[in-house]
Protein backbone atom coordinates (compact mmCIF):
# COMPACT_ATOMS: atom_id res chain seq x y z
CA UNK A 1 0.00 0.00 0.00
CA UNK A 2 1.55 3.30 -1.05
CA UNK A 3 1.87 6.20 1.34
CA UNK A 4 -0.66 8.46 -0.37
CA UNK A 5 -3.41 5.84 -0.31
CA UNK A 6 -2.66 5.06 3.34
CA UNK A 7 -3.01 8.75 4.08
CA UNK A 8 -6.32 9.02 2.28
CA UNK A 9 -8.03 6.17 4.14
CA UNK A 10 -6.76 7.77 7.32
CA UNK A 11 -8.86 10.91 6.86
CA UNK A 12 -10.64 12.26 9.94
CA UNK A 13 -7.94 10.81 12.18
CA UNK A 14 -9.25 7.24 12.05
CA UNK A 15 -6.00 5.62 10.89
CA UNK A 16 -2.46 6.23 9.74
CA UNK A 17 -1.91 9.54 11.54
CA UNK A 18 1.79 8.64 11.68
CA UNK A 19 2.06 9.12 7.93
CA UNK A 20 2.05 12.92 8.26
CA UNK A 21 5.35 14.67 8.77
CA UNK A 22 4.41 16.84 11.74
CA UNK A 23 7.66 18.76 11.57
CA UNK A 24 6.85 19.86 8.01
CA UNK A 25 3.44 21.20 9.02
CA UNK A 26 4.83 23.05 12.03
CA UNK A 27 7.70 24.61 10.09
CA UNK A 28 5.41 25.63 7.25
CA UNK A 29 3.11 27.59 9.51
CA UNK A 30 5.90 29.47 11.23
CA UNK A 31 6.48 31.51 8.10
CA UNK A 32 5.80 35.14 9.08
CA UNK A 33 5.36 36.93 5.79
CA UNK A 34 1.96 38.28 6.81
CA UNK A 35 -0.06 38.48 10.00
CA UNK A 36 -2.86 36.45 8.39
CA UNK A 37 -1.72 33.11 7.06
CA UNK A 38 -3.60 31.45 4.24
CA UNK A 39 -3.21 27.95 2.85
CA UNK A 40 -4.57 27.32 -0.65
CA UNK A 41 -5.73 23.82 -1.55
CA UNK A 42 -6.08 23.57 -5.31
CA UNK A 43 -7.77 20.59 -6.91
CA UNK A 44 -7.88 19.57 -10.54
CA UNK A 45 -7.82 16.91 -13.22
CA UNK A 46 -6.47 17.32 -16.76
CA UNK A 47 -6.02 21.09 -16.50
CA UNK A 48 -2.70 21.48 -18.34
CA UNK A 49 -3.98 24.51 -20.28
CA UNK A 50 -4.95 26.53 -17.21
CA UNK A 51 -3.14 25.27 -14.11
CA UNK A 52 0.02 27.31 -14.69
CA UNK A 53 -1.93 30.57 -14.92
CA UNK A 54 -4.07 29.58 -11.92
CA UNK A 55 -1.04 28.99 -9.67
CA UNK A 56 0.73 32.10 -10.96
CA UNK A 57 -2.32 34.22 -10.09
CA UNK A 58 -1.81 33.14 -6.47
CA UNK A 59 1.86 34.09 -6.58
CA UNK A 60 0.95 37.57 -7.88
CA UNK A 61 -1.53 38.32 -5.09
CA UNK A 62 -1.03 41.45 -2.98
CA UNK A 63 -1.43 39.10 -0.02
CA UNK A 64 -0.12 35.74 -1.29
CA UNK A 65 -0.74 32.48 0.57
CA UNK A 66 2.05 30.99 2.66
CA UNK A 67 1.57 27.63 0.95
CA UNK A 68 -0.12 26.15 -2.11
CA UNK A 69 -0.98 22.46 -2.23
CA UNK A 70 -2.20 21.03 -5.52
CA UNK A 71 -4.12 17.73 -5.30
CA UNK A 72 -4.26 16.04 -8.69
CA UNK A 73 -7.10 13.58 -9.26
CA UNK A 74 -5.39 11.29 -11.76
CA UNK A 75 -4.56 13.55 -14.71
CA UNK A 76 -3.46 11.93 -17.95
CA UNK A 77 -2.11 15.15 -19.46
CA UNK A 78 0.82 17.31 -18.25
CA UNK A 79 -1.03 18.92 -15.32
CA UNK A 80 1.26 17.42 -12.68
CA UNK A 81 4.48 18.36 -14.47
CA UNK A 82 3.28 21.93 -15.00
CA UNK A 83 2.08 22.21 -11.39
CA UNK A 84 5.45 21.01 -10.08
CA UNK A 85 7.15 23.83 -11.98
CA UNK A 86 4.79 26.61 -10.90
CA UNK A 87 4.46 25.70 -7.21
CA UNK A 88 8.19 26.41 -6.91
CA UNK A 89 7.21 30.08 -6.79
CA UNK A 90 6.18 29.38 -3.20
CA UNK A 91 8.50 28.48 -0.37
CA UNK A 92 6.01 25.79 0.59
CA UNK A 93 4.52 24.54 -2.65
CA UNK A 94 3.60 20.91 -3.04
CA UNK A 95 1.84 18.49 -5.41
CA UNK A 96 -0.02 15.36 -4.32
CA UNK A 97 -0.86 12.80 -7.00
CA UNK A 98 -3.56 10.13 -7.01
CA UNK A 99 -2.31 7.77 -9.74
CA UNK A 100 -4.97 5.15 -9.03
CA UNK A 101 -7.55 7.70 -10.22
CA UNK A 102 -6.12 7.82 -13.75
CA UNK A 103 -8.95 7.37 -16.27
CA UNK A 104 -11.45 7.63 -13.43
CA UNK A 105 -14.53 9.86 -13.86
CA UNK A 106 -14.56 13.53 -12.91
CA UNK A 107 -15.84 14.05 -9.37
CA UNK A 108 -17.72 17.31 -10.01
CA UNK A 109 -20.88 17.31 -7.89
CA UNK A 110 -20.05 14.05 -6.12
CA UNK A 111 -19.40 13.51 -2.39
CA UNK A 112 -15.96 12.11 -3.23
CA UNK A 113 -14.90 15.63 -4.22
CA UNK A 114 -14.60 16.33 -0.49
CA UNK A 115 -11.93 13.61 -0.35
CA UNK A 116 -9.62 15.75 -2.48
CA UNK A 117 -10.02 18.73 -0.18
CA UNK A 118 -9.64 16.56 2.92
CA UNK A 119 -6.40 15.19 1.55
CA UNK A 120 -5.11 18.76 1.48
CA UNK A 121 -6.58 19.77 4.84
CA UNK A 122 -5.04 16.72 6.49
CA UNK A 123 -1.55 17.91 5.62
CA UNK A 124 -2.10 20.85 8.00
CA UNK A 125 -4.07 19.08 10.70
CA UNK A 126 -1.39 19.85 13.30
CA UNK A 127 -0.73 23.45 12.23
CA UNK A 128 -2.15 25.82 14.82
CA UNK A 129 -1.43 29.26 13.39
CA UNK A 130 -3.24 29.09 10.06
CA UNK A 131 -5.95 31.74 9.81
CA UNK A 132 -7.72 30.71 6.61
CA UNK A 133 -7.98 27.86 4.14
CA UNK A 134 -8.92 28.66 0.57
CA UNK A 135 -10.28 26.05 -1.84
CA UNK A 136 -9.46 26.70 -5.47
CA UNK A 137 -10.02 25.04 -8.81
CA UNK A 138 -7.11 24.63 -11.22
CA UNK A 139 -9.00 26.51 -13.96
CA UNK A 140 -9.66 29.71 -11.97
CA UNK A 141 -7.73 32.97 -12.29
CA UNK A 142 -7.67 35.39 -9.35
CA UNK A 143 -6.98 39.12 -9.92
CA UNK A 144 -4.11 40.43 -7.80
CA UNK A 145 -6.35 41.93 -5.10
CA UNK A 146 -8.72 38.97 -4.71
CA UNK A 147 -7.33 37.53 -1.47
CA UNK A 148 -6.67 40.89 0.19
CA UNK A 149 -10.14 42.20 -0.68
CA UNK A 150 -11.75 39.05 0.68
CA UNK A 151 -9.64 39.23 3.83
CA UNK A 152 -10.85 42.78 4.37
CA UNK A 153 -14.43 41.49 4.46
CA UNK A 154 -13.44 39.03 7.18
CA UNK A 155 -11.69 41.79 9.14
CA UNK A 156 -14.81 43.96 8.97
CA UNK A 157 -17.15 41.20 10.18
CA UNK A 158 -15.92 38.86 12.91
CA UNK A 159 -18.93 36.58 12.38
CA UNK A 160 -18.06 35.86 8.75
CA UNK A 161 -17.03 32.19 8.44
CA UNK A 162 -17.17 31.30 4.73
CA UNK A 163 -17.00 33.65 1.77
CA UNK A 164 -15.97 33.98 -1.84
CA UNK A 165 -16.03 36.48 -4.64
CA UNK A 166 -18.17 36.28 -7.75
CA UNK A 167 -17.13 33.63 -10.28
CA UNK A 168 -17.30 35.20 -13.74
CA UNK A 169 -17.94 32.88 -16.67
CA UNK A 170 -18.14 34.53 -20.07
CA UNK A 171 -18.66 37.88 -18.36
CA UNK A 172 -21.54 36.74 -16.15
CA UNK A 173 -21.41 36.13 -12.39
CA UNK A 174 -22.87 32.68 -11.76
CA UNK A 175 -22.92 32.55 -7.96
CA UNK A 176 -25.20 35.32 -6.75
CA UNK A 177 -26.54 33.68 -3.60
CA UNK A 178 -23.85 31.35 -2.23
CA UNK A 179 -20.03 31.27 -2.16
CA UNK A 180 -18.43 29.56 -5.12
CA UNK A 181 -16.70 26.25 -4.51
CA UNK A 182 -13.69 27.72 -6.30
CA UNK A 183 -12.09 30.67 -4.55
CA UNK A 184 -13.96 29.94 -1.34
CA UNK A 185 -12.22 31.05 1.85
CA UNK A 186 -12.97 29.34 5.17
CA UNK A 187 -11.94 30.83 8.49
CA UNK A 188 -9.99 28.31 10.53
CA UNK A 189 -11.66 29.12 13.85
CA UNK A 190 -14.98 28.03 12.34
CA UNK A 191 -13.50 24.97 10.63
CA UNK A 192 -12.01 23.78 13.93
CA UNK A 193 -15.38 24.14 15.66
CA UNK A 194 -17.08 22.34 12.79
CA UNK A 195 -14.62 19.45 12.77
CA UNK A 196 -11.93 18.78 15.37
CA UNK A 197 -9.95 16.94 12.68
CA UNK A 198 -10.40 19.58 9.97
CA UNK A 199 -12.25 17.02 7.92
CA UNK A 200 -15.15 17.76 5.57
CA UNK A 201 -18.10 15.33 5.39
CA UNK A 202 -18.31 12.94 2.46
CA UNK A 203 -21.98 12.70 1.50
CA UNK A 204 -24.39 14.41 -0.85
CA UNK A 205 -25.03 18.03 0.02
CA UNK A 206 -21.81 18.38 2.01
CA UNK A 207 -21.02 21.90 0.75
CA UNK A 208 -24.47 23.20 1.66
CA UNK A 209 -24.33 21.37 4.98
CA UNK A 210 -21.16 23.22 5.98
CA UNK A 211 -22.69 26.59 5.13
CA UNK A 212 -25.96 25.88 6.91
CA UNK A 213 -24.03 24.67 9.98
CA UNK A 214 -22.11 27.95 10.03
CA UNK A 215 -25.35 29.92 9.97
CA UNK A 216 -26.90 27.76 12.68
CA UNK A 217 -23.83 28.56 14.80
CA UNK A 218 -24.57 32.26 14.40
CA UNK A 219 -21.84 32.77 11.81
CA UNK A 220 -22.24 34.33 8.38
CA UNK A 221 -21.77 33.01 4.86
CA UNK A 222 -21.52 35.47 1.99
CA UNK A 223 -20.59 36.05 -1.64
CA UNK A 224 -19.26 39.47 -2.61
CA UNK A 225 -20.19 40.44 -6.15
CA UNK A 226 -17.67 43.29 -6.31
CA UNK A 227 -14.77 40.85 -5.77
CA UNK A 228 -14.40 38.95 -9.01
CA UNK A 229 -12.55 35.84 -10.14
CA UNK A 230 -12.54 34.36 -13.61
CA UNK A 231 -12.96 30.94 -15.17
CA UNK A 232 -10.25 30.23 -17.72
CA UNK A 233 -12.30 27.58 -19.48
CA UNK A 234 -15.93 28.69 -19.36
CA UNK A 235 -18.77 26.42 -18.29
CA UNK A 236 -17.81 22.84 -19.10
CA UNK A 237 -21.22 21.20 -19.19
CA UNK A 238 -19.82 17.88 -20.41
CA UNK A 239 -18.24 17.34 -17.00
CA UNK A 240 -21.40 18.24 -15.09
CA UNK A 241 -23.78 15.41 -14.33
CA UNK A 242 -26.92 16.88 -12.81
CA UNK A 243 -27.93 13.49 -11.41
CA UNK A 244 -25.58 14.28 -8.53
CA UNK A 245 -27.21 17.68 -8.11
CA UNK A 246 -30.62 16.01 -7.88
CA UNK A 247 -29.34 13.58 -5.27
CA UNK A 248 -27.93 16.45 -3.24
CA UNK A 249 -31.28 18.27 -3.34
CA UNK A 250 -33.01 15.12 -2.09
CA UNK A 251 -30.43 14.66 0.67
CA UNK A 252 -30.89 18.27 1.79
CA UNK A 253 -34.66 17.89 1.98
CA UNK A 254 -35.67 20.14 -0.91
CA UNK A 255 -39.33 19.70 -1.81
CA UNK A 256 -40.46 18.13 -5.08
CA UNK A 257 -41.90 21.49 -6.19
CA UNK A 258 -38.57 23.28 -5.63
CA UNK A 259 -36.73 20.62 -7.58
CA UNK A 260 -39.25 20.82 -10.43
CA UNK A 261 -39.02 24.61 -10.60
CA UNK A 262 -35.24 24.37 -10.80
CA UNK A 263 -35.50 21.75 -13.54
CA UNK A 264 -37.73 24.06 -15.60
CA UNK A 265 -35.39 27.01 -15.10
CA UNK A 266 -32.40 24.88 -16.09
CA UNK A 267 -34.12 23.83 -19.31
CA UNK A 268 -34.57 27.46 -20.26
CA UNK A 269 -31.04 28.44 -19.28
CA UNK A 270 -29.24 25.51 -20.92
CA UNK A 271 -31.40 25.41 -24.07
CA UNK A 272 -31.63 21.64 -23.69
CA UNK A 273 -33.79 19.36 -21.49
CA UNK A 274 -30.93 16.96 -20.68
CA UNK A 275 -29.76 18.66 -17.43
CA UNK A 276 -33.37 18.86 -16.20
CA UNK A 277 -33.96 15.17 -16.92
CA UNK A 278 -30.76 14.30 -15.04
CA UNK A 279 -31.80 16.50 -12.11
CA UNK A 280 -35.20 14.79 -11.81
CA UNK A 281 -33.64 11.33 -12.18
CA UNK A 282 -31.14 12.11 -9.44
CA UNK A 283 -33.83 13.44 -7.12
CA UNK A 284 -35.79 10.18 -7.34
CA UNK A 285 -32.68 8.00 -7.25
CA UNK A 286 -32.48 5.52 -4.38
CA UNK A 287 -28.70 5.99 -4.30
CA UNK A 288 -28.78 8.32 -1.31
CA UNK A 289 -29.28 6.37 1.92
CA UNK A 290 -28.54 6.74 5.60
CA UNK A 291 -26.58 3.50 5.67
CA UNK A 292 -23.06 4.89 5.34
CA UNK A 293 -23.50 7.80 7.75
CA UNK A 294 -22.39 7.90 11.36
CA UNK A 295 -24.86 8.96 14.05
CA UNK A 296 -23.26 12.41 14.24
CA UNK A 297 -23.48 12.81 10.48
CA UNK A 298 -27.15 11.80 10.56
CA UNK A 299 -27.82 14.44 13.20
CA UNK A 300 -26.09 17.05 11.05
CA UNK A 301 -27.99 16.06 7.92
CA UNK A 302 -31.30 16.11 9.78
CA UNK A 303 -30.54 19.55 11.21
CA UNK A 304 -29.57 20.77 7.75
CA UNK A 305 -32.77 19.42 6.19
CA UNK A 306 -34.90 21.17 8.81
CA UNK A 307 -32.96 24.38 8.28
CA UNK A 308 -33.39 24.19 4.50
CA UNK A 309 -37.14 23.65 4.80
CA UNK A 310 -37.42 26.82 6.89
CA UNK A 311 -35.09 28.64 4.52
CA UNK A 312 -37.17 27.52 1.54
CA UNK A 313 -40.41 28.78 3.10
CA UNK A 314 -38.81 32.09 4.12
CA UNK A 315 -37.28 32.57 0.67
CA UNK A 316 -40.60 31.94 -1.10
CA UNK A 317 -42.45 34.23 1.29
CA UNK A 318 -39.95 37.06 0.73
CA UNK A 319 -40.12 36.58 -3.03
CA UNK A 320 -43.93 36.65 -3.00
CA UNK A 321 -43.90 39.75 -0.80
CA UNK A 322 -41.49 41.47 -3.18
CA UNK A 323 -43.72 40.70 -6.19
CA UNK A 324 -46.85 41.92 -4.40
CA UNK A 325 -45.21 45.12 -3.17
CA UNK A 326 -43.78 45.89 -6.62
CA UNK A 327 -47.24 45.63 -8.17
CA UNK A 328 -48.94 47.67 -5.46
CA UNK A 329 -46.37 50.42 -5.33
Amino acid sequence: MNCEFTLEIGLCGKKASHVINRGYSYFLCNSHYFDEKIIVIMIGKNEEKTIGAAIDSLHLQNHPPVAVLYVDDGSTDKSVQIANIHVKHFEYGRVIERPYRINGPYLVGQPAMANLINLGLYQYKYSEDIDYFMIMNASIYLPTGYIENLLQKFREDKYLAIASGSLQINGVGINKHAPSGAGRMIKTDFLDRYSLNRCLPIYYGWESEIMSTAMRMGRKVDVFQEIEMYSLKGLRQKKLNYIHWGRAMRALGYSFVSMLVRAVLMTGARKTPKPAVQLIAGYFSSYWTWGNLTNRERERVNATRKWYRKFEIKHKANKALHIISSKLF
